[in-house]
């Protein structure tokens, strides 16, 4: 293989995949099931008072399991695209404008 070629995936790189999406996805489900019930219908579907806590909920929880495969893989959060002296940098407004624009 060449410099630049990409290594197949291994069982552990699996398993690591696996284990992120559980507590990224999974883990939240009885908080979010329990908040969901926890919420009185307005009569509209989305509502920020509705839909803010979940989206909370979710970015928390895809920030623990990054955070713990870091741990895990004994690499820093930098290697998974966040780095945190540019948190507020350019990529980060140029995103936001992004999901504004995809939101409006």
């Amino acid at each position: 293989m060449g410099l630049g070629a990409a290594q197949p995936w291994g069982r552990r790189d699996r398993m690591r995949l696996f284990l992120w999406a559980g507590i990224a996805f999974l883990l939240p489900i009885p908080l979010l099931l329990a908040l969901q019930l926890q919420v009185i219908p307005t009569g509209s579907v989305l509502t920020i008072r509705s839909e803010l806590p979940v989206k909370v909920i979710q970015v928390a929880f895809i920030c623990l399991a990054t955070w713990i495969l870091s741990r895990i893989e004994k690499r820093p959060l930098d290697d998974y695209g966040i780095p945190a002296r540019q948190a507020f940098g350019r990529r980060f407004w140029e995103g936001s404008v992004w999901g504004l624009a995809t939101l409006s």
